[in-house]
């Protein structure tokens, strides 16, 4: 497993009225919206626009950028 290090947290947002991200392919992380994200060192070879994190401990994996909206 690799180690990670937390960098941020986001808020999981959806535009444009969807009210989850659900995953589409393996290693990716499905989420609701307002869970909180937290933004962890991408693997090599992450996909650009793509982020990489965690929902609690126990769910981690990649996600769209354009489903999150930094906290302030």
């Amino acid at each position: 497993m690799l180690e990670s290090h937390a960098l941020k947290t986001v808020t999981a947002i959806c535009p444009q009225m969807c009210a989850s991200y659900f995953i589409m392919k393996e290693g990716e992380l499905d989420f609701r919206t307002g869970d909180i994200i937290t933004l962890l060192d991408a693997p090599p070879g992450t996909p650009h626009g793509w982020l990489y994190g965690g929902v609690n401990v126990a769910k981690r994996g990649f996600f769209p950028a354009t489903y999150v909206e930094y906290q302030k």
